[in-house]
């Protein structure tokens, strides 16, 4: 990745370099440490990296979320849906292979949301589709309902922001996921809540394959102008494997997905690091 950064390299500004990852990633937890790998190595000189990429089933909590307030664990793990805490703040958001991952890392001092959506709202015009909008929390609207969000992680020096493009998921799980039973519940917290909003989709009623060519042409139409890197697999990235593996191991870690909660009361019993008053682990 670092030859790659640096053949592109140019002296104007934001030189962008495109990552479409054409194969679904195993989990959730291989494209979050991508991002986690890209953005903590600080490879950018005055590139932009544009990184997309799809997983298998899986929803994504945002960092300072409550897990089990946010989610379902017992549906996602009868359903084979993987559970994943992003290094990012924000809501929860549903993935599988209908649905794109878009990740954009710059300087900071170029971060910009609001470039970064108007691209990809262009881009689906180009494609056809009409009646799109950014509203004021920098979510892409389709026929007034939400098609995007989006969540970012900056530091002194680097960004990223990065957002979900909802083409055609699985509406069942995607609903299923997010029907928490603790709601009605005492429950006492200070995690950032999801914000509610009616969700949308381009495509229904359409194969997994026609899925895959609509991502595919939206893809190959947002990089034209720029250069641009298809890769088969995430295995066929030149990145230093061991500090990718130390992004990967932690964020499988039941200590990060449930422990990184926010403490909490239910019933009048706090719930620390996802452990209660005993030291046991908080299930449902």
């Amino acid at each position: 990745m670092q030859q790659w950064l640096q053949s592109t390299s140019k002296s104007s500004l934001a030189q962008r370099l495109f990552i479409s990852i054409k194969k679904p990633v195993k989990t959730p937890y291989h494209g979050l440490a991508l991002e986690d790998y890209i953005f903590e190595q600080k490879l950018l000189k005055n590139q932009e990296i544009w990184l997309l990429w799809r997983n298998y089933p899986s929803v994504v909590v945002g960092k300072f979320q409550n897990i089990w307030l946010e989610t379902n664990p017992q549906f996602c793990r009868y359903n084979g849906i993987f559970s994943a805490r992003r290094s990012s703040g924000g809501g929860t958001v549903y993935h599988d292979e209908g649905n794109l991952n878009i990740s954009v890392f710059a300087n900071k001092e170029s971060y910009n949301r609001c470039r970064n959506l108007k691209r990809v709202k262009r881009t689906l015009e180009d494609l056809g589709y009409q009646d799109l909008s950014i509203n004021d929390r920098s979510d892409i609207l389709y026929r007034g309902k939400k098609l995007s969000g989006t969540a970012a992680r900056l530091d002194r020096t680097m960004s990223y922001h990065h957002f979900t493009l909802l083409f055609s998921p699985d509406a069942k799980n995607m609903s299923q996921c997010s029907k928490s039973p603790l709601r009605g519940f005492p429950l006492n917290t200070k995690a950032t809540p999801s914000v509610p909003s009616e969700v949308t989709q381009l495509l229904t009623d359409c194969s997994l394959e026609e899925s895959e060519n609509s991502i595919s042409t939206f893809s190959e139409i947002l990089k034209s102008d720029d250069h641009g890197i298809q890769l088969s697999d995430i295995t066929d990235l030149d990145v230093d494997s061991e500090k990718y593996q130390k992004h990967l191991d932690n964020l499988q870690k039941w200590e990060w997905i449930y422990g990184k909660t926010p403490k909490f009361t239910l019933n009048d019993e706090e719930i620390k690091k996802g452990l209660k008053p005993d030291g046991t682990k908080f299930y449902l």
